[in-house]
């Protein structure tokens, strides 16, 4: 869990104005988002970080690999639900360790990036999946993303997708 404990590492913004956080600017967004969640993955959870970014936290049993479970967070950026590449809502691994996972494999996803704290997490779109204009990116949908990315990962890991088709950029 010291991936957690990294996320939630902040310099010390103790003499810094607050700036309110997308959900306090818009309830009804936050609302929207718990309500395509509870439909969508009833199962995880609505958390606050130490430093005010709000997370789903929960398990995905893909099914690949019979009761195998995946632990992930999706963690929104401050600027949700603002278009950036990547999603402005990003989709850690938990359990199994994405750096131990690596190490056993022997070999990195390149479906992979790496936030400003050297973390990494899920690349869950292409390019030409992002949204643009007045459509907004939930969490729900980033995480059905992350359902497809694990999918195919476990794909590799039974031999039925190879590691190559796994890390050629418009597979997944």
């Amino acid at each position: 869990y010291k991936l957690m404990e990294d996320i939630n590492k902040m310099n010390d913004t103790s003499n810094v104005v607050k700036l309110l956080q997308w959900y306090e600017r818009d309830p009804h967004l936050l609302e929207i988002e718990k309500a395509a969640m509870h439909k969508l993955f009833p199962g995880f959870t609505l958390d606050k970080m130490d430093d005010d970014r709000l997370c789903w936290s929960g398990s995905l049993n893909i099914g690949v690999l019979g009761d195998n479970e995946w632990h992930i967070m999706a963690v929104y950026n401050n600027n949700h639900p603002q278009q950036v590449m990547g999603s402005s809502v990003r989709v850690y691994l938990i359990q199994p360790d994405i750096d131990e996972l690596i190490k056993d494999l022997g070999w990195r996803p390149l479906h992979l990036l790496m936030d400003s704290n050297n973390q990494l997490y899920l690349c869950t779109a292409e390019a030409g999946n992002i949204k643009t204009g007045k459509e907004t990116t939930s969490a729900a949908s980033v995480i059905a993303w992350a359902v497809k990315w694990l999918m195919s990962f476990e794909l590799v890991l039974t031999g039925d997708l190879s590691q190559e088709q796994f890390n050629t950029h418009g597979v997944l």
